[in-house]
């Protein structure tokens, strides 16, 4: 009874001749005799559905579960294979699950590629036969290995006297377990003290005996019983010393970073790196600093404006000025005079009048942020910009001896306007090569000004010589880097934007005129015209084709820039504007689509399309030599995407408006153009 039997039927014609034979297999009813009753078709099991499954890392397998029914008319399922296929040559795999397992069945398969690619298909099997192959799973990659317990976070470096505090965060893999090692190893470069040892339980650390005015670089490494293994993190700080007071607007808190918080009413706006205290608005002061006496150092970054008015940068007094009998209530004054002026002034607690440094410094009111700095002892009277002593003279000695509650102020009592960042107080004198120390090591600042064509857009390096379009003049301005001149002025389409440069010509997107010009840098001659699409924009080489963006057109354009003609179209987002290529693919920032298209140059087609955020405005493009990063225009953030699996992994928040970015070896430049700023992120 309930057997399986494969049934021939014979079937005849009128004469008796044989003309077809039929087979299959039956479910058979049999009576007590055995003698054959009813019968029915028995036919293999319904399709399963594909499997879903998850990955477990630490024993290289994928698991999960399949869902299926036997299916109309079937026998019942006996059992589910699962089979597991590389895309990227991973070992395969199976698993079976016997028994006349019940939906959804749970399966496991072992042996798999560390770091590969895989998907799942199932089938199922009765008496009667196998399935077809499910549809296949969602892509699974096995990332994990168990012995790399991961990476050193968040590490931290915040100034102290003398040294650095450190904090940090343990590693965590990447099943998301936090792991302590046996002990951290910590370093710091220039080498001025050997590498200390924290316990694996350790999240904080401090280092001592470093020297002022040095940038250092930290170096936190777990340290693992083998063969596990974990990275290290790294950070910088910058030892200045015994700061009395010091106060940052990064955190966009009047919360100091070294001495008493301050108070007052403030805004904040971009500074030369994070952001800085807007003293237009008001003044910011405390009456908890501690004296200061036979010493005094003062040092900040400013950006003026020159309203022709008398303006304080910091000071130490009851009142404006330094006169009066009551020396135990003055100390010291910084302050701008409408000339451009830089003045320092102290009193001492003898009866001599206060002494008091000019210098003439006209470029402080250039727009931009300068480092200023003032200091005095009893033998020198000093003042410094950018780093370079600007003014000195011998001082004639005596004690600073305010009291603690004499209130040192920024931007008053006079009112000063504009942006000061990183201000700070210490009880002794900054040496020079601290000062210039500072100055070389914190965030780049404008060291030239050039004037080309109007509204300069894009700009391209050709190994000597630097090449902007003036996208209001029609024109190209060639620049040499080491006199900061204009050396030729070449006409091209209109409104020129995007440049490239193929390693023999300049390349110029003229969104005008729907063309792109190709110079000769050499003669700085127009050598060719290239027709593409509507509103070009973009333009990059990959070392065969220059590709350009057509922002109306919605496609990018592929030159041949041996025969410049176009050799292929291709359609991505809407309003694509910055392009790069990262050694394998093209990527194009589309505007208006909110996303970033992926093309593969040998065959011209987008191979993936990665979502940034609607309203976001993807813009510009630049490749760290592992990442691909992208300016959002709209939200003032810039994405990082991993080009192997087409993810953003990071969003980075800048100024106002980014447009531009670039790569220096080292980091991610990203011009702001609506904060007039220009953020630099680590990679």
């Amino acid at each position: 009874n309930n057997g399986i039997y494969k049934v021939g039927v014979a079937c005849t014609d009128s004469l008796g001749v044989a003309q077809r034979y039929w087979q299959t297999k039956i479910l058979t009813t049999v009576n007590g005799a055995g003698a054959l009753t009813n019968f029915v078709v028995a036919n293999a099991p319904a399709t399963p559905q594909a499997p879903a499954s998850v990955v477990n890392g630490v024993s290289q397998t994928l698991s999960g579960t399949v869902t299926f029914t036997a299916g109309t008319g079937a026998l019942a399922v006996s059992s589910i294979t699962v089979n597991a296929t590389s895309s990227d040559g991973g070992a395969a795999g199976s698993a079976t699950v016997s028994g006349s397992p019940t939906s959804p069945a749970s399966f496991s398969i072992a042996g798999l590629t560390n770091g590969k690619n895989y998907t799942l298909t199932a089938t199922a099997t009765n008496a009667a036969g196998t399935s077809a192959a499910s549809a296949a799973s969602t892509p699974a990659k096995l990332v994990y290995n168990a012995n790399d317990k991961g990476t050193v976070t968040n590490v931290i470096a915040t100034p102290t006297v003398g040294g650095l505090t450190l904090t940090w965060t343990a590693p965590v893999d990447a099943l998301g377990v936090t792991n302590n090692p046996t002990s951290y190893t910590i370093a710091v470069s220039p080498a001025t003290i050997a590498p200390q040892t924290a316990a694996g339980t350790a999240t904080s650390f401090s280092l001592t005996g470093l020297t002022s005015g040095t940038l250092y670089t930290v170096t936190v490494t777990p340290n693992f019983t083998a063969p596990a293994t974990g990275a290290a993190g790294t950070s910088f700080g910058f030892v200045q010393g015994d700061k009395l007071g010091s106060w940052t607007a990064d955190g966009q808190t009047l919360a100091a970073t070294t001495g008493p918080n301050l108070a007052g009413t403030v805004s904040y706006v971009d500074g030369p790196s994070g952001k800085a205290f807007n003293l237009s608005t008001g003044t910011l002061s405390t009456t908890q600093l501690a004296t200061v006496s036979n010493a005094v150092s003062v040092m900040m970054w400013i950006k003026p404006s020159n309203n022709r008015n008398v303006m304080t940068l910091a000071s130490r007094s009851t009142g404006p000025g330094m006169t009066g009998p009551l020396d135990d209530r003055h100390s010291f004054d910084l302050w701008l005079d409408p000339a451009g002026a830089l003045v320092w002034e102290t009193d001492d607690v003898g009866a001599r009048v206060p002494e008091v440094l000019r210098a003439s410094v006209p470029t402080i009111f250039d727009g931009q942020y300068h480092l200023v700095a003032a200091t005095w002892d009893a033998t020198a009277f000093n003042i410094y910009m950018d780093g370079a002593l600007v003014a000195t003279k011998k001082s004639q000695g005596g004690l600073l001896n305010a009291a603690t509650s004499t209130p040192f102020r920024l931007g008053g009592p006079f009112p000063y306007t504009g942006a000061i960042d990183e201000p700070s107080v210490w009880p002794r004198v900054l040496t020079a090569t601290e000062i210039a120390s500072y100055y070389s090591t914190t965030p780049p600042r404008v060291t030239a000004t050039v004037t080309v064509g109007t509204n300069p857009y894009g700009v391209a390096f050709d190994g000597t010589s630097i090449w902007v379009a003036n996208y209001g003049s029609g024109t190209v301005s060639k620049i040499n880097p080491a006199t900061n001149t204009v050396t030729a002025t070449v006409t091209v389409g209109t409104n020129p934007s995007g440049v490239a440069f193929d390693g023999t010509n300049v390349w110029v997107a003229n969104q005008g005129s729907g063309t792109v010009s190709k110079i000769n840098p050499t003669t700085n001659t127009v050598t060719a015209t290239v027709t593409v699409g509507t509103g070009p924009n973009g333009a990059a080489f990959d070392g065969t084709s220059i590709w350009v963006t057509n922002q109306s057109s919605g496609t990018v354009s592929r030159i041949n820039p041996a025969t410049n003609t176009v050799t292929a179209t291709v359609t991505v987002g809407a309003n694509p504007s910055g392009v790069a290529f990262d050694g394998t693919s093209i990527w194009v920032a589309n505007i208006n689509s909110g996303t970033v298209s992926k093309i593969n140059p040998t065959n011209n087609t987008v191979t993936a399309t990665v979502t940034i955020g609607t309203g976001a405005g993807p813009s510009a493009v630049a490749f760290d030599g592992t990442h691909i990063w992208v300016t959002n225009n709209v939200a003032g953030t810039v994405s990082k995407i991993n080009p192997t699996n087409n993810t953003v992994t990071a969003t980075v928040t800048v100024g106002t408006g980014p447009n531009g970015a670039g790569f220096d070896g080292t980091s991610i430049w990203v011009t702001n153009i609506n904060s007039a700023t220009v953020s630099k992120i680590s990679v």
